[in-house]
């Protein structure tokens, strides 16, 4: 029997193009150690099909679909599926950096003290069709903003206060799911809510300030599609946990939004007759799967660009590790 001490978990929905690419190189990359465990929501653009073909190959050791509750109920019948010691997140539309990951892998794996690692990463935008216009996105002359959540887990670390951070980047401790728990399935922004809660807790987190990720948003990511949830969800969090780092849905501070609902309403329509919205582009255009592949690749190689040029260390709290 293996001896398993990563379990790489994707959970996906019609996301066919997108999970090809990310499966494909993470086949690439896994080790004799580790198993692929993918959980789709019935998908019906042939991803079932996808994953038993890859499954009959060997290529993945564990999936299932049938419909489930979102990308949070998706993530919980993974991490429970999962045989490893260690849990990484890997999604279904974005860039990741293996040789970075074995790093928190090794770290994890010497340090058992640790429930949970985060790490930074790169955040590209890829919305509507005006990001192919003039090969822009393939020459990569715009590079990815970067994350800063380090600064986030300092504050964490030094005083307690709780703090929201990507997805992307956690790596579980499996046997430490009794400690922080399942993700929320009545929360879009699962990852806010979790990482708030962990960091509420009792679970000890440490932190890799390398970039291990590249959030990659697309037409079908879920903060587009769901953006008017993901804000009602931080609106939650925010009353549940006033003193984390959630920002306060932006159309709240627009001066009409103070004004009694009987005259709100009315300016707001007078205001859209005025000026004429543009339809929304979040939902214009979707990438070819050649679309996709030319920004999937743009973004792994700037990734591993940005990962060899910036090294990243551990910080932990130093009480947190064994010190024997």
């Amino acid at each position: 029997m293996r001896n398993i001490n990563l379990s790489y978990v994707i959970t996906t929905y019609n996301k066919l193009p997108y999970l090809k690419n990310v499966l494909s190189l993470l086949i690439e990359n896994i080790k004799e150690d580790e198993e692929i465990v993918v959980t789709d929501g019935a998908s019906t653009d042939g991803t079932a099909e996808y994953l038993k073909k890859l499954f009959d190959e060997g290529k993945i050791h564990q999936y299932v679909s049938e419909k489930d509750y979102g990308e949070a109920h998706g993530w919980n019948k993974s991490w429970l599926m999962a045989k490893g010691a260690l849990i990484k997140i890997i999604t279904d539309d974005d860039a990741f950096y293996y040789p970075g990951i074995q790093k928190c892998k090794e770290f994890m794996l010497t340090h058992p003290e640790i429930d949970a690692m985060g790490t930074e990463g790169l955040f590209a935008k890829v919305v509507h069709e005006s990001a192919f216009v003039n090969s822009g996105m393939y020459s990569g002359d715009h590079p990815s903003k970067r994350s800063d959540y380090t600064t986030e887990y300092t504050k964490w670390r030094d005083t307690g206060k709780p703090f929201a951070f990507c997805d992307l980047g956690w790596m579980l401790r499996r046997s430490s799911i009794p400690v922080f728990g399942l993700c929320d399935p009545t929360y879009v922004s699962l990852d806010a809510e979790f990482s708030i809660r962990l960091t509420h807790g009792k679970a000890n987190l440490a932190w890799y300030t390398g970039k291990t990720w590249s959030r990659i948003l697309n037409p079908n990511s879920n903060s587009v599609l769901y953006y008017k949830k993901i804000w009602q969800d931080y609106e939650k969090l925010n009353l549940i946990y006033p003193h984390s780092n959630l920002e306060d849905d932006p159309s709240h501070k627009k001066w009409y939004n103070f004004l009694p609902k009987n005259i709100k309403v009315p300016l707001k329509k007078l205001r859209d007759k005025i000026f004429i919205k543009k339809p929304d582009s979040r939902n214009s255009y979707t990438p070819t799967d050649d679309d996709w592949k030319a920004i999937f690749k743009l973004r792994v190689d700037e990734l591993t660009q940005v990962y060899n040029k910036e090294a990243g260390v551990f910080i932990y709290k130093k009480n947190q590790l064994n010190t024997k």
